[in-house]
């Protein structure tokens, strides 16, 4: 226990304590409200800690905090709980200027000397090690409280320089993080324990899951608690710089049309697609971007060969999966997230004035004449010019500034979500609500009253997940999710938003004197230049709208063969999804207007055509695919030896109008899996697809993939 006294001592020298400092007082005089009865110290602690953002550093056995207290305080300060729940017998030294407060036996506070100022002239050095003595190479090993570190090498050796009576925090992926205080500055041994929690997390792979320890392939895992604060509308983009060998690269901002470009670990195929393929509850999709961040528990991809190779030719760009939310057992939870955000264009250029833009015209047609030794004849007089400087013809002469007339400063995003899940014994569910609602960014005054050109996203998610556990060995898993997208946008393309790139591009483009551009509600030129009036691009066209309705049905049966060998089971997989989208493009002609000055001074606003009557077209399409998969997984240890295998059949058939003579696209695969491990340490995988499709030639339809990693 002296021992543990005196690395204590030395943290807080470092730490330079002062009892009586203004920032001491400011951290006790915090107020808190606590409740609790019969609870343990560190319990209060705890929540002492999460209400004033404090951390203590404490001896358990020293301030007895598994002793059962109950205490009761309303807006009280910290320094007033604290006394009531150790009395006189504990000091309570905060550390300066830190948010830390070190709880002390109260004889042991005089004996704290004064420090002095710290500074970095010592150097230690020393091994880190694993729980058998094995280095561990690139270890992070960090002074507390400072930026100041290093990594470990490959014999697991550090050496650098640290202040004196300094703390140092090592760290490595699949262990705790250890604190050691610095007594000798050479040849330190610190050895990191197995984070049993990281070991025994179990991920899904291909078919199946797996204990992260026992798994050989390269894969990579994110938990949605870290996406789902992210304030996207795509979870795909949420992705970008989260998971190793993943790229993300956003190609668009616009509402809906926001698909990333998804590759990981670079391009596996040099023709056709080149996307991963990407399974949504063991069950292929085409993206999974329209899910809702709140179904999702987790998503992991397969990057190896050793890992996709239960894929075949599908899993060449590699695999992400995806697995939704299920209920767990207990009383109803709710939860009902929502979020706003605002969206804006952050790199718009600056663009010139008219008097700006039309006196450089004039010089560029001076040096022009130089050139080619012409007369020089400017193409606005010095009166012309001094009326767009002044703006004091403003339809003739106007000072139009595009990207303030056609676009708004920022558009909304918002996004809701309830959930609710629980169960009892024998069943589980998990239902979610989703809507997500995406405003595009052009000026709403200026859209026709009749078809509005506004860009707009809104999409509605609906999700339940439910478990039956019929018997103790039978289990049927039910999932049903229905996504419901509607997108608007200016009817330039065939497609919502496919013009949109033209609008903006010809809005940068045309000069701010071409036009006043819109006059009590009328689109009106003046002058002709390249690429035309850009209102009339945004308004002609009219509106494309586009709803897309996607149903997803699974259902999964797990029987349980124990009564023939123990760890046999066996399990089947239907899936059924159904597609339907309709485009609908409404157009009128735009009647445009060109401005006349009449003798009396006034202006005309004369109409270029009679319009024309509204357009109207429709496209619909419907598409299925359908899902089968049976199989048996057999897991069982025997002493330190732990062997799994697999064995599945799947198929897939999808129909839809667009195909190649309307031929539906079919696939099957037979897949095998075994796994061997030695006492978790020694690891063998083997895996084998064979499977085709009729994209190939009748005696080249089927191939074999083989992966091993040991």
């Amino acid at each position: 226990m002296s021992r543990t006294y005196t690395l204590l001592l030395s943290v807080l020298l470092v730490l330079g304590i002062t009892a009586t400092s203004s920032w001491a007082q400011e951290i006790l005089s915090k107020k808190i409200t606590v409740h609790a009865t019969d609870s343990e110290v560190r319990d209060v602690l705890a929540e002492i800690e999460r209400q004033a953002n404090v951390r203590f550093t404490y001896i358990p056995s020293v301030i007895g905090a598994s002793r059962k207290v109950s205490i009761h305080a309303d807006d009280a300060a910290v320094l007033e709980v604290l006394q009531q729940l150790f009395g006189n017998t504990i000091t309570f030294i905060p550390v300066d200027k830190q948010p830390e407060i070190v709880l002390m036996p109260a004889d042991a506070s005089a004996r704290i000397p004064s420090q002095p100022e710290q500074s970095y002239d010592i150097s230690i050095s020393g091994t880190v090690v694993d729980e058998n003595g094995n280095p561990l190479p690139g270890a992070n090993v960090i002074e507390r409280g400072t930026t100041k570190g290093t990594t470990t090498d490959n014999d697991g050796n550090f050496s650098f320089a640290v202040g004196e009576g300094s703390v140092l925090v090592f760290s490595f992926i699949g262990y705790l993080t250890k604190e050691v205080p610095v007594i000798d500055y050479t040849d330190l041994i610190v050895t990191l324990t197995p984070d049993s929690r990281t070991l025994q997390e179990v991920l899904v792979v291909g078919y199946g899951e797996q204990e992260r320890q026992a798994i050989t392939g390269a894969i990579s895992s994110i938990n949605a608690r870290e996406l789902v604060n992210t304030p996207v509308a795509n979870v795909s983009n949420a992705l970008a710089g989260r998971m190793s060998g993943l790229l993300v690269k956003h190609t668009s901002a616009e509402p809906g049309e926001d698909e990333p470009l998804i590759r990981i670990r670079g391009i596996g195929t040099f023709s056709g697609s080149q996307d991963p393929l990407i399974m949504v509850d063991g069950v292929r999709v085409e993206n999974f971007s329209s899910i809702d961040v709140n179904e999702i528990e987790s998503i992991n991809i397969l990057k190896d060969a050793s890992a996709t190779a239960v894929y075949g030719v599908r899993g060449a760009n590699g695999v992400l999966l995806v697995t939704t939310k299920r209920g767990r057992k207990g009383r109803p939870t709710f939860s009902f997230s929502s979020n706003l955000a605002f969206s804006k264009f952050i790199d718009m250029r600056k663009y010139s004035d008219s008097y700006s833009w039309a006196n450089g015209y004039n010089e560029a047609l001076q040096y022009d004449s130089y050139v080619t030794q012409s007369i020089y004849k400017p193409r606005w007089t010095e009166e012309e010019l001094e009326l767009f400087r002044t703006g004091a013809d403003p339809i003739f002469y106007p000072n139009t500034n595009w990207i303030d007339l056609m676009m708004k400063p920022v558009a909304l995003q918002y996004r809701h979500n309830f959930n609710v899940s629980g169960g009892v014994e024998t069943f589980r569910y998990f239902v979610s609500l989703g809507m997500l609602n995406q405003g595009g960014l052009f000026n709403d005054e200026i859209m026709h009253p009749d078809h509005s050109s506004q860009i707009r996203f809104r999409r509605y998610n609906f999700r339940t997940n439910l478990d039956f556990d019929v018997t103790s060995r039978f289990s049927i898993k039910v999932n049903l999710s229905t996504q419901i997208e509607e997108r608007r946008g200016p009817a330039v393309g065939e497609e919502p938003g496919n013009g949109t790139g033209q609008i903006i591009a010809n809005m940068e483009r045309v000069p701010p004197v071409m036009s006043p551009g819109w006059v009590d509600g009328k689109v009106v030129n003046v002058h002709d230049f390249h690429g035309g009036n850009p209102l009339v691009r945004l308004l002609q066209g009219g509106q494309n709208e586009r709803f897309d309705n996607t149903l997803n049905g699974i259902i999964r049966f797990d029987h349980k063969l124990d009564f023939l060998t123990p760890g046999l089971s066996a399990h089947a997989t239907i899936s059924y999804r159904h597609n339907d989208s309709q485009l609908k493009r409404r157009s009128k002609e735009l009647v445009v207007y060109n401005a006349k000055r009449l003798p009396d001074g006034s202006v005309s606003l004369v109409p270029q055509g009679l319009g024309s009557p509204y357009y109207f077209s429709e496209d619909v399409n419907v598409n299925t695919t359908s899902y089968l998969e049976a199989g048996f997984d057999y897991a069982r240890s025997f002493g330190a030896h732990n062997v799994s295998m697999m064995l599945l059949y799947n198929q897939e058939k999808t129909v839809d109008p667009t195909l190649e003579f309307l031929v539906p696209h079919g696939y099957q695969g037979v897949i095998g899996r075994a796994t061997y491990d030695f006492r978790n340490k020694y690891l063998a995988e083997i895996n084998i697809g064979y499977n085709g499709t009729e994209n190939f030639m009748e005696d080249k339809r089927f191939g074999i993939f083989p992966a091993y990693s040991i």
